[in-house]
């Protein structure tokens, strides 16, 4: 039996179905420095899901799918979510080292502008990079498959601190309802075509407390990447209306 399994293994190997980690993290690094060197679009989606009503009624609020695209150092992006019971539409530009920021509610109109420095610049991308909530750095093994002309890397092995990281981010979006919650199942592929990032996809099953009530929920976040027919991003061309402002009071 031992044999047997050795010489599938070594075919395996020949036939380059499996990957080491070095490997993994190699093309990972490719993929990366290719955001980089050309414009794209990112599209993220996040939802949530639990049979529980009263709870689920918490979490629909944070369903969301927006587009990021990003060209250099220009940023823009579309985003809509509830607040106090209503929709907003929310339009976020970086371009030259400017920020600007439209928010539409009730059919009103606020249009705010911030210059930003590099740290602040630096600060903004790394809330709003091409990331899921975790990296692969965070998982003990990276393996790699390869089908169909395409590498599809599966992360295992989440570590403590990636752990805390899931744990932290969902206890922030329940301090509202100061509930508790603790996640138990984590999954994550990363889909590559051509040496670049095709998708993303992590799923994250959590034991959510509200209100003494106990449930699971499951969050699917997932991001898909386009590289044709990238709109150029400029600013708005109304842009000596928007009012000056400060970034952190745009972003706090």
């Amino acid at each position: 039996m031992k044999k047997i399994l050795a010489v599938v293994i070594a075919c395996l190997l020949m036939c380059g179905m499996l990957v080491s980690c070095d490997n993994a993290e190699k093309m990972l690094e490719k993929a990366d420095a290719a955001l980089e060197e050309a414009p794209y679009t990112m599209t993220m989606k996040m939802d949530f899901e639990t049979d529980n009503k009263d709870i689920n009624k918490i979490f629909s609020a944070m369903n969301m799918e927006f587009p990021v695209t990003v060209d250099g150092k220009n940023v823009a992006m579309d985003m809509s979510m509830e607040m106090m019971g209503y929709t907003a539409d929310i339009n976020i530009t970086v371009a030259d080292m400017v920020m600007y920021y439209n928010i539409e509610m009730l059919g009103q109109s606020t249009k705010m502008k911030a210059d930003l420095s590099q740290e602040q610049y630096e600060e903004f991308m790394e809330e709003n990079n091409a990331e899921m909530m975790v990296d692969p750095e965070d998982f003990e093994e990276l393996t790699v498959e390869k089908k169909d002309g395409k590498k599809y890397i599966t992360c295992n092995g989440i570590s403590d601190d990636g752990i805390k990281e899931l744990n932290d981010m969902m206890a922030d979006s329940l301090n509202a309802v100061k509930g508790k919650a603790t996640v138990s199942d984590v999954s994550f592929v990363i889909t590559l075509s051509d040496g670049k990032y095709e998708s993303m996809a992590m799923t994250c099953v959590y034991s959510v407390t509200v209100a003494g009530e106990t449930c699971n929920v499951t969050c699917s976040m997932s991001a898909t990447f386009s590289y044709d027919n990238v709109a150029k991003i400029t600013a708005p061309a109304d842009a000596n209306t928007y009012q000056q402002s400060k970034f952190d009071d745009l972003m706090g």
